[in-house]
């Protein structure tokens, strides 16, 4: 079981991709307020992610954070926040990019991935040749992912 933030959902909607997180896992939980910000975007990944939670997006409803977990994640945007929780109250695995939302997770104990994991998992399951041209394909759409960073995961993948 898995629980998506935001921008690992951006990131495969924009580069059609969201077929690889359906074959890897039965189901993506996602939150309310994560859901929320997806869709306040514009451009295709939005109609992307709609036909997607008719398959295996499951929106969940926002957790009510008890306070000493409020604490801890204070400074997280609200999708991220909510994200946690839920990975939390699910005992799941947190799909998420942001950094600072990693490490807040990882300190309370959550497993995290983010895109490139996906990616790298789908190559090893054998559903993807490569990993570099979808990663390049994601920053030719508009999200942003450092050379360096996309030089690791090709190293990580045995492209490099």
């Amino acid at each position: 079981m898995i629980v998506a933030d935001a921008g690992p959902l951006i990131a495969l909607a924009k580069v059609d991709a969201l077929a690889l997180i359906q074959s890897l896992f039965e189901f993506v939980s996602v939150p309310q307020s994560v859901w929320d910000e997806v869709m306040a975007k514009s451009g295709v990944e939005v109609e992307r992610l709609t036909a997607a939670s008719d398959d295996f997006l499951r929106v969940e409803p926002n957790v009510v954070l008890a306070e000493p977990l409020a604490k801890t994640v204070r400074g997280l945007g609200a999708g991220e926040q909510q994200a946690i929780a839920l990975a939390l109250t699910q005992a799941s695995v947190l799909l998420a990019d942001d950094w600072k939302a990693r490490r807040v997770a990882q300190a309370l104990g959550v497993s995290v991935t983010g895109t490139a994991g996906v990616l790298l998992l789908a190559k090893e399951k054998g559903l993807l040749d490569k990993v570099r041209p979808h990663l390049e394909a994601m920053r030719r759409a508009g999200y942003w992912l450092s050379d360096d960073f996309v030089e690791m995961a090709a190293r990580l993948a045995g492209e490099s």
